[in-house]
């Protein structure tokens, strides 16, 4: 794997300790409002659609505001993903119920990064008061479009899964839902005997569409595609290798590292628009056993996320993210 790129936090650059959070959010009438990480100098409250630009701007001085995001990764879409997004002071001219949808970026003064899209299941004022707590339980992706699509199509023996001209398996499903496909398994995957015939909604047809593609080496071992929706992305990698069409990421100022199950167990500051499938750097020294102190026998330095805990603050320490991942072996 030496030849593949890694990308990295980078101090020089900016600080772990200026935490961003931007929030768009997207209201029945079709306007989008903006809540940006800090009010005008002076303003008291945090508020949704005001000036003519229907923003806050950001300063890099004045009050900001406290807004703190918390869920749960998983390269699964039988798995729900919720995120609880909750903001302090959040006061807007709308009923709450009226925001169906929102975005998200996050992270780093001078390092803001895309982390999610999100459909708005529920919003309430969870404390009220001076002090008043605005919470926004929402669902991560189109979960939508992977419960309620429907889609069909017919394909013969030999049909790649994916190509470059957009004639594959995966081509197909993405054009018609309407989503930008991601793909980092074989370019030789192709439709086995008799042929694959689908049609349903896309939750029973992703488990059809990974068991067409399973396959055992000599020694019983599997291998085979993951799929899942993420924003309007349909991503696929296979399962052993991970997502390797993007830079690996070099997880740095690792707090804790231990075996867990079959798997490991990696806690850092949270890395917005990072999610399963992709692989990460890690240093095998972060890992040692419960007792005694010893390192243990890791394979590699480089593994495959299958699953992101995070918790992120932008007013007090709040900052972690805690990742379950396999060893994908090599050495960068």
């Amino acid at each position: 794997m030496s030849s593949v790129a890694l990308s990295s936090l980078n101090l020089q650059t900016y600080s772990l300790f200026d935490k961003v959070i931007r929030v768009y959010f997207y209201h029945s009438d079709g306007v989008t409002y903006d809540l940006l990480d800090c009010p005008a100098p002076g303003q008291g409250k945090v508020q949704v659609g005001q000036g003519a630009s229907g923003s806050i701007q950001v300063n890099n001085t004045g009050r900001k505001p406290t807004i703190r995001l918390k869920g749960t990764l998983v390269g699964d879409p039988t798995q729900i993903h919720q995120s609880d997004l909750r903001i302090t002071n959040l006061y807007v001219p709308q009923p709450l119920n009226t925001y169906k949808s929102i975005r998200v970026e996050a992270g780093y003064r001078g390092a803001m990064k895309a982390a999610f899209k999100a459909g708005v299941h529920l919003a309430y004022q969870e404390l009220p008061g001076p002090d008043a707590v605005t919470l926004f339980q929402v669902m991560i992706g189109d979960l939508g479009v992977w419960r309620n699509t429907f889609f069909s199509g017919s394909y013969l023996p030999g049909v790649l899964l994916h190509t470059s001209t957009g004639s594959g398996v995966l081509d197909d499903i993405a054009n018609k839902m309407g989503l930008t496909l991601e793909y980092s398994a074989s370019p030789s995957l192709s439709v086995k005997q008799p042929g694959l015939f689908l049609a349903g909604l896309l939750k029973d047809l992703f488990p059809k569409i990974k068991k067409m593609f399973e396959s055992y080496s000599s020694i019983g071992t599997k291998t085979g595609i993951e799929l899942y929706l993420y924003g309007d992305k349909l991503i696929c990698y296979t399962s052993n290798t991970g997502r390797t069409a993007i830079p690996i990421t070099v997880l740095d100022f690792i707090s804790h590292a231990k075996h867990s199950s079959a798997g490991y167990e990696i806690q850092a500051p949270w890395i917005p628009g990072l999610t399963p499938g992709q692989l990460v750097y890690i240093d095998p020294r972060y890992f040692r056993q419960d007792f005694g102190g010893d390192l243990v026998a890791v394979p590699g330095n480089v593994y495959i996320i299958y699953r992101i805990d995070f918790d992120f603050c932008t007013t007090d320490s709040t900052n972690t993210m805690t990742l379950l991942t396999l060893g994908a072996g090599g050495a960068v």
